[in-house]
């Protein structure tokens, strides 16, 4: 919750000019900001502060994969649906904040190897993401 309160404050979210990202954002994620912290994270920053959302063109190669999304981590068969993100990534040479996908602690050595930065924000123990929920 922190991080989400110092990005209110004063960070920036990249998305597409595609739209591709927030499509991924809407496909989880309630925009009445109900019930979850997500949920309200997509209402606050991406719905009521357009000042906070840069957007950026994320080219595709002729085979449809993103043109700055390096090769090793199409290789490594990173999931597809988080290709956009890890492009982003790559492009802008800033982090993806990660919850509680396990693709992202699945393909560390490889993002890393690429100069993808990942956060954690729920560390990378995933028997401890969902402790204390109801």
């Amino acid at each position: 919750m922190t991080f989400l309160r110092e990005l209110v404050a004063s960070g920036t979210i990249l998305v597409d000019t595609a739209g591709e990202v927030l499509t991924e954002y809407r496909r989880y994620l309630d925009p009445r900001g109900q019930p979850g912290v997500g949920d309200r994270f997509y209402m606050t920053i991406l719905m009521s502060l357009p000042a906070r959302v840069e957007r950026v063109d994320l080219p595709l190669r002729e085979d449809g994969q993103y043109a700055d999304l390096p090769q090793p981590i199409i290789d490594a068969g990173f999931d597809p649906s988080d290709r956009k993100f890890a492009a982003l990534a790559a492009k802008e040479g800033s982090p993806v904040y990660n919850a509680t996908d396990s693709d992202w602690i699945e393909q560390a050595k490889v993002l890393a190897a690429e100069g993808v930065e990942v956060v954690h924000l729920c560390g990378c123990d995933q028997e401890t993401w969902f402790e204390g929920m109801s």
